[in-house]
């Protein structure tokens, strides 16, 4: 039967590069599939990355697409304004599953969503999840110092057809700005 899944990532391309492959999965599985963008609509390249989020989510073909448009001040420094705005989201959206970034990455706001989500998701908060799940963004986890992060160590994985992943790569290819050659 199909159930609630929930993507939260801090930006635009990171639910493709983290996770656009089992998206596109749960949504042929007939999962109600939402992503949410932490943060939003506050930097030059901003409404491009929107424009960019939107034409990937008509190829991996998710449902709902979230934007908390938290600025990327409050987003840096509030860390109690992430946790209000995940539990808001949690609360409205009710996901039996979901999925986020792993701490241990070079960009501070994959840290503060990971720890935002890790208190928005404790038992007391009331919520139905009974799955959650951190995953890795490449483009900036294996930038950081092998000192500063604990290893990447998945014990769970989404076995990928060759036409998830088609489509993942498919949809990272709306992200133009952030690509590097």
């Amino acid at each position: 039967f199909p159930v609630t899944i929930l993507f939260v990532v801090p930006h635009c391309d990171d639910e493709v590069l983290g996770f656009g492959g089992t998206i596109n999965k749960y949504v042929e599985l007939g999962h109600n599939v939402s992503v949410c963008f932490v943060q939003g609509r506050n930097c030059s390249r901003s409404e491009i990355q929107i424009k960019n989020s939107a034409d990937a989510k008509e190829i991996l073909g998710y449902r709902d697409a979230i934007y908390l448009n938290l600025d990327r001040d409050t987003f840096s420094t509030n860390v109690n304004m992430v946790i209000k705005n995940v539990e808001d989201l949690i609360l409205s959206k009710t996901p039996d599953v979901l999925f986020t970034t792993f701490i241990s990455d070079n960009h501070q706001h994959h840290k503060i969503l990971y720890n935002a989500i890790s208190v928005a998701t404790r038992p007391q908060n009331n919520n139905n999840i009974k799955q959650i799940y951190a995953g890795e963004v490449i483009s900036s986890f294996n930038q950081s110092y092998g000192i500063e992060r604990s290893k990447f160590s998945p014990n769970y994985y989404e076995t990928l057809t060759e036409s998830h992943l088609n489509k993942k790569i498919e949809a990272l290819k709306k992200y133009k700005l952030e690509i590097q050659n």
